[in-house]
């Protein structure tokens, strides 16, 4: 049997990569104290690293897509370490 934890992730203004990190690590972290192996991330939780770019980017949605694209492959080595730090599957 495996336990799954789904997530109601709450879409942030961020400050910096750093808030970024923290945050996800702190979503993990409790998912993972409380068991769960599979950790569930609705698909529009990258939307947030538009802000990343400043409010102006993120206010468009073209724009804001460009700017997620560019940060994917660092949030994805984010959520790499996590699991393997927690010896859970992200997705």
């Amino acid at each position: 049997m495996i336990k799954i934890a789904t997530a109601a992730y709450p879409l942030d203004i961020l400050s910096s990569w750093a808030k970024y990190e923290g945050k996800v690590a702190a979503w993990v972290a409790g998912a993972a104290g409380n068991g769960a192996q599979l950790l569930v991330f609705p698909e529009y939780g990258a939307m947030e690293l538009a802000t990343l770019a400043g409010l102006d980017v993120a206010a468009n949605l073209e724009a804001s897509l460009f700017a997620v694209s560019d940060r994917l492959a660092d949030a994805d080595s984010v959520h790499l370490k996590l699991a393997a730090e927690y010896g859970v599957h992200i997705l």
